[in-house]
Formats: structure tokens, sequence, C-alpha cells
């Protein structure tokens, strides 16, 4: 049958059902209630919108729903609580597609578009999550002991008070693939993504032109810190063939900020145009460790020291087949400062020279004008080692193309 409503249409559904919704504006929240159904819009997310009128939470999972309950292309706005202003999950992990979460705020707390919590292991696919904004974490976006996955989504033009302006992730399990994590603000720490006791796996996504600023009302060590990506607290970080680009911070770390005792490994990784006090593109700190695997890492700078890399208090920094060049900093260390760390070093063009196995002081020949593909003629090209090195580049390319593997985060075809 019809119905005026969303909500009397689930509550009128058997499980299975299919619920297709005319185009139209829908004044009102929306809850699962546990059913195993399908919300769907005929003519997509633009036509189709669930408006929370500023008086609560507008979509609410939170009760034990699995898989099977799907929202399908609607955009949920306008929702405003004390907590998760757009989406609400609670133990439950539905499926959210084709989407659109936007102008969704939590007025004193976390999870402005998305708050996720208890168990839960939603997963998001094709979804934009833009201009939501909360009074303390997670802008965008805010995870605490979940297993949540995004494919496909953009996470842009969030703001925070506090800590992740994109994304705010607690004890939790997290996993981009081919996403946007971009434009994002918080004014305390990390701009992008903010990890702390979680694992967090990024792959042919973005993270570019977010800012940290150190006006909020967030306490963080570092606040201000990390304008792409925060780590905090034995938070483990892989970042594989994605580019973490033009983001900035007030204090130290403009593209990443690494503390107490996480782990970071990037491979295929394009690295540019970062800006911070300490370390322009990454302020590696407090028994925290980083490896780069074929990462390009150029243009970035510091105002003080670090122009590409800066570490203090930390194990060990290990850099194998990548190219660091044209980074700089205000007082020292254009491409890494490293303050009496272990820094292994090797296969790898570093401007200003590093004493080391296989490594080479000579410009890269990047194509130019934004582009860091090589050069053909480029003394990067057959320079690498096979060891550590990815069967493929940042651009999906087979490793090795010629007689060797290539430097940085292209190989040359």
């Amino acid at each position: 049958g019809d119905y005026l409503t969303i909500q009397a249409a689930i509550d009128a559904a058997p499980a299975g059902t299919i619920i297709t919704v005319s185009d139209g504006t829908y004044n009102e929240a929306v809850d699962f209630k546990g059913k195993a159904i399908t919300v769907t819009s005929v003519n997509g997310a633009a036509n189709t919108i669930i408006d929370g009128s500023g008086i609560g939470t507008a979509v609410i999972f939170g009760a034990n729903e699995g898989a099977a309950s799907v929202l399908d292309g609607l955009t949920v706005t306008n929702g405003s609580s004390a907590f998760a202003g757009g989406i609400y999950i609670c133990g439950a992990s539905p499926t959210i597609k084709n989407c659109i979460i936007t102008n969704n705020s939590s007025t004193t707390g976390n999870g402005g578009g998305v708050y996720c919590i208890s168990g839960s292991a939603p997963t998001f696919e094709n979804c934009t999550i833009s201009n939501n904004t909360s009074a303390e974490h997670g802008g965008g976006m805010y995870f605490e002991d979940s297993t949540v996955t995004l494919i496909s989504c953009s996470v842009d033009n969030n703001t925070t008070d506090g800590g992740g302006g994109g994304i705010y992730s607690d004890n939790s399990v997290l996993t981009l693939t081919s996403c946007s994590v971009d434009n994002n603000t918080a004014d305390s720490a990390a701009g992008g993504i903010y990890s702390s006791y979680s694992t967090v796996t990024i792959s042919s996504s973005t993270i570019n032109n977010n800012f940290a600023n150190s006006s909020g009302s967030g306490s963080f060590w570092l606040a201000g810190s990390g304008g792409g990506i925060y780590s905090d607290f034995t938070s483990t970080i892989t970042v594989t063939a994605s580019t973490i680009s033009n983001n900035s911070a007030t204090n130290d770390g403009g593209g990443i900020c690494s503390d107490w005792d996480s782990v970071l490994t990037f491979t295929n990784c394009t690295i540019t145009g970062n800006s911070g006090d300490n370390g322009g593109f990454f302020f590696l700190y407090w028994y925290s460790s980083a490896a780069f695997y074929n990462c390009t890492i150029s243009n970035n700078s510091a105002l003080y020291e670090g122009g590409a890399i800066y570490c203090t208090n930390a194990p060990v920094l290990t850099i194998i087949n990548s190219i660091l060049w044209g980074d700089s900093a205000g007082d020292s260390g254009d491409e890494i400062v490293p303050n009496g760390i272990t820094v292994d070093i090797t296969y790898s063009d570093i401007q200003g020279g590093w004493t080391a196995t296989g490594n080479i002081n000579s410009d890269p020949l990047f194509v130019g004008s934004g582009d860091y593909h090589l050069q053909t003629g480029s003394p990067c090209i057959d320079a690498g080692t096979s060891s550590s090195a990815p069967s493929n580049d940042i651009d999906g390319d087979a490793r090795p193309m010629g007689a060797g593997i290539d430097l940085g985060s292209d190989e040359a075809l």
C-alpha cells in the first residue's frame, strides 16, 4: 500500500520488504526498528530527502539491524541533537549506499553527520558526507568501538570544535577504499582523520586540503596538529596508493602528526604541498614509528624545522625506494630532521644527500605543474630495489616496467 510517511511504511513492513520512496522532502525522523528491509528512492538522493527538522537525529539504527537493513539513495539532512545529528548507529550493522548526509549537527557532542558506537559494523558505499558540524569530535563521522567500511565515499567540508573534522575513530577498525577526505576543518587536531587506539586502512584515496587549527576547545597534547591525519594512542595506520596533499596545521605535522606508540606505513603515496610548524608533511613523535615504500614526498614546507619530516622521541623511521625533493624549512632540515632517532634510508633520492646504500641526490625530473610522474631520463628510473617494493604503482601499473624498480610512487612507462 501507499503511506504518507517513511516511518509509517517501515512500521507496516515485514522483513524482506523493499520500501520505494517517491520524490519529495519528508519532514520526519526515521527509525528502522531492527527490521531487515530496504528503504530506497525512485529517483536518487537529490530528489528524495529526509529532513530531521532540527529537532533530533534524522535516521536511527539502534535495534541490532544487520546488513539487510538498507538505506539507499536518500538525502539525510537537518538532523540535530546532542549526539548524532544525521544518522545514529548503535550495536547495528546496516548498509548505507548512494546517500547524501549533509548539514546535520551534534550540538554538544560527537558525530555531526554519523555517530556509530557499541560494536556496530556498518558499510557506507558511494555516499557523500558533507557540511556537517560537531561541538566535540567527528564533524562528519564519529566511530567508537566499531568496525566501519567506507567504499567510494566523499567525506568533505565538515567541521568540528574538537578533533577529526572529517572522521574521528576511537578504538575502532576503519577501512577506506577509493574515498576522499578533503576540505575538512578541526579547531583542535586532525582536520581530516583522528585515530585513537584504532586500526585504519586507507587505499586509493585522497586526503587533501584539510586544516587543523589550535583555536578550538578540544584538549589535545598537540592541539592544532595533524592537518590531514592525527594518529594517537597505539593506532596502526596503513596508507596505500593515495595522495596526501595541501593539508595544513597551525602547530606540527601539516599532513600527519603521529603520537604515542603508533605505527604508520605508507606505500605508493604521493605527498605534496603540506605545511606546518615542524614537519611540513610529517611530525613523528613519542615512540611512534613509520615506514615509507615507493613514496614521492615533495614541496612540503615547515615554518621551523623538517620541511618534509621531523622526528623526536621516536624509535625508527624507514624509507625505501622513495623521493624526498623540493621540501623546505624556515630554520633547518629541508627534507628530514632526525633528532637523534634511528633513520634507515636506502635506495632513495634525497635532496641534499643521505649517505647509505643505493641513495642518490639528483633532480628526479618530475613532469611538473603538479604532476609528479617521472619524465623519460629521470635518474629515479630503475634505481630502486625489489626488497619491500609493491607489485604496482599508484596508478595500478605493474612494477617493474623496465630493468628495475623506479623510485617514488610512479613506475615510469
